[in-house]
């Protein structure tokens, strides 16, 4: 029976422990990819635990792939995006997608925490700093369900109430409409006129439109 390939998803900061135990627990096959989220910056520290990991894939199984995403530690819904795509794109290729948030800095954990919650990570933890315990955390609840227009008004932003209703096809007091109930939900945001998708539009966007 072929085993479901794997995707891990980490965060990293200075510690390569928690990632190399979870590897060394869940098994580590052929096809399987192990993709390592650090902030921008270079840190002889954070290049020390990738070395660490690289060595121990190494030995393990040297034909799983190891790559580094270097994210945004501030703009945490923008960060999420990012990560958002990169698991649904796996979890489409067959993937069993597995985050731990248990290193780095405390936006990109987050960032990943809602990014596999919300596209459907098949499992999640994250270890005590002080034990070392790891738990399963539960997904949070499944974000809204956007309608086809909003999916089509999310794609022709930014744009003023006019530019919205001419480039939907529908009446000004109906686009107003829309527009209306979207800002309500921090779908979307007005600024000078004109009307903007937000980083949680964007997300909910890229989440509904797989």
């Amino acid at each position: 029976m072929l085993t479901r390939k794997k995707v891990y998803i980490f965060t990293l900061g200075f510690n390569s422990t928690q990632i190399i135990k979870l590897l060394g627990e869940k098994g580590l096959g052929p096809r399987d990819v192990i993709v390592v989220v650090t902030s921008p910056q270079d840190h002889p520290r954070t290049d020390s635990a990738l070395k660490s990991i690289h060595e121990f894939i190494e030995k393990i199984n040297p034909r799983a792939n190891l790559t580094r995403e270097k994210l945004n530690d501030t703009n945490l819904l923008e960060s999420a995006i990012q990560l958002s795509k990169k698991i649904l794109q796996y979890r489409q290729q067959g993937y069993m997608v597995i985050a731990d948030i248990s290193g780095g800095a405390k936006g990109l954990s987050l960032s990943l925490f809602i990014a596999a919650s919300v596209s459907g990570a098949d499992e999640i933890y994250l270890a005590s700093e002080i034990t070392g315990e790891r738990v399963q955390l539960p997904r949070i609840p499944e974000p809204q369900k956007l309608t086809r227009r909003q999916l089509q008004a999310l794609a022709i932003l930014p744009a003023t109430l006019r530019e919205t209703a001419e480039r939907l096809g529908i009446s000004k007091p109906a686009a107003s409409r829309l527009l209306k109930r979207m800002r309500a939900n921090g779908i979307v945001s007005l600024e000078k006129d004109k009307y903007y998708p937000t980083a949680w539009g964007s997300l909910l966007k890229e989440i509904n439109g797989k």
